[in-house]
Parts: structure tokens; sequence; C-alpha cells
């Protein structure tokens, strides 16, 4: 998340970043600011778990800003255990997916009067070990962390998929990636053994 804003940032580019955290989103801002000397970075808070907390966001960033050039999708999680948000919904395919999903539906004809805008959805290659089980698509017979980033993961390029199908004829693009290994939090509420081999991946 901060790499892209770092990224983004030296451009020169009005960068929003989204954070769940105040403090923690306030320290991303500064060190962006910091490291790029660009004062046009701002934080935006929002649960991607939580889907009125998303409708609330899209609303402020249509209010705020005339044009979005860019939208990068790159929140995660991986929940160990299994727990529903508020709407209901396994954490894991919420944050990695459902938010992502539901940003982009609001924002979708603002992008559209944007273009030329594209879309990025930061994935990954779990999605190869997963499919789409209809009839179990929140886990609740045969919950596994990883079977649900995986199938996270897949529902995520999926989506990216059709919409870049969907966008034909606009000028906004949608592309997924896989940004190899990446140093993340992500792990950090794994259990032990999962830990220490995602430390050993880390060099």
């Amino acid at each position: 998340h901060r790499v892209t804003a770092l990224g983004l940032g030296r451009l020169g580019a009005t960068v929003v970043m989204v954070s769940r955290a105040a403090p923690r989103g306030e320290a991303a801002r500064a060190e962006v600011v910091a490291a790029t000397g660009n004062p046009r970075v701002s934080v935006e808070l929002a649960d991607m778990a939580n889907q009125k907390s998303v409708r609330a966001l899209a609303a402020r960033l249509i209010a705020a800003h005339p044009r979005i050039d860019v939208l990068v999708h790159s929140a995660g999680a991986m929940v160990y255990k299994r727990e529903l948000t508020v709407d209901g919904v396994e954490r894991n395919l919420a944050v990695n997916y459902l938010g992502a999903f539901l940003l982009t539906q609001q924002l979708r004809a603002h992008l559209v009067a944007s273009g030329p805008a594209r879309i990025v959805c930061v994935s990954g290659e779990y999605h190869r070990r997963a499919h789409l089980d209809f009839d179990d698509l929140q886990l609740e017979r045969r919950f596994h962390p990883m079977r649900a980033a995986a199938r996270a993961t897949l529902a995520k390029a999926t989506f990216s998929s059709e919409m870049a199908r969907r966008l034909v004829g606009t000028d906004v693009t949608c592309n997924a990636l896989h940004p190899g290994a990446v140093r993340t939090e992500l792990t950090r509420d794994l259990p032990l053994p999962l830990r220490l081999l995602a430390a050993l991946s880390r060099p």
C-alpha cells in the first residue's frame, strides 16, 4: 500500500490513501510526503470489510475529486479463524474481494467520466489453488485460512477479468497483477508454523 503511494507520489500525483486506523494512516501519509516531497497526499478512513463504510468512502471520493485517474485495490487480510463481518460475510472474502468489488461499482460512473482511467487489482498466484464453490462460498463447512485467501484471490482475479470485459468501449482499463513475494503484515495472526514459513521466504 505504502509502496504504491510512494510510486504515485513521486510522479506528482494527488494521492488518497485509505486506512482503517487513523494513527497508521497518518504515519503512512507522513512517510510518503517526506519521501516524495509531494504535499498532495491525504488519508481517508474506511473499513473495507464494512459495506456501509465502503459506500461512504466512495461518496466522499466523488465529492472531493472531480476525476479519478487510477483506482488501486491493495487492501488485504488473512484471518486465521473464521469470522463474519457486520454484513455477515466471511472476513477474508469481504476484505480481499468484496470491498474492492463494491468500491469499484460505486466509482464506476465517475471513473468512466474521468477516462482515460485505470483500475488495478493487486492479486496473487493463490487463485491457482482455488475454485469457486457457490454452494459453500463462505467456507462454512471446511474453513482454512489458506483456502479462504485463495478463494478470495480467485474471486478478485475473476472480477478483474470480467470488469475489463464490461469496460470495453469506455476509456477505462482493469487489470490484476501478482506483485511477487512481498514483505507484508498479513501473516502476523497466523499460527507459529505458518509464520515461520513466511519468515523463511522473506529473503
